[in-house]
């Protein structure tokens, strides 16, 4: 017996939603981290 197409392909999209969210979330920290990195790049060039 072959899987239902359309189950198959509502099960895709669904993991396609779920993998663009986390790639939002994962984009979403790596520029809070670089900005952090930068302000913190700047603190130490004002030290000096």
């Amino acid at each position: 017996m072959q899987p239902n197409k359309d189950v198959i392909i509502s099960k895709l999209l669904q993991q396609n939603a779920q993998l663009t969210f986390d790639k939002a979330q994962l984009e979403s920290v790596i520029e809070q981290y670089q900005q952090k990195a930068q302000v913190e790049q700047a603190e130490k060039a004002e030290e000096k």
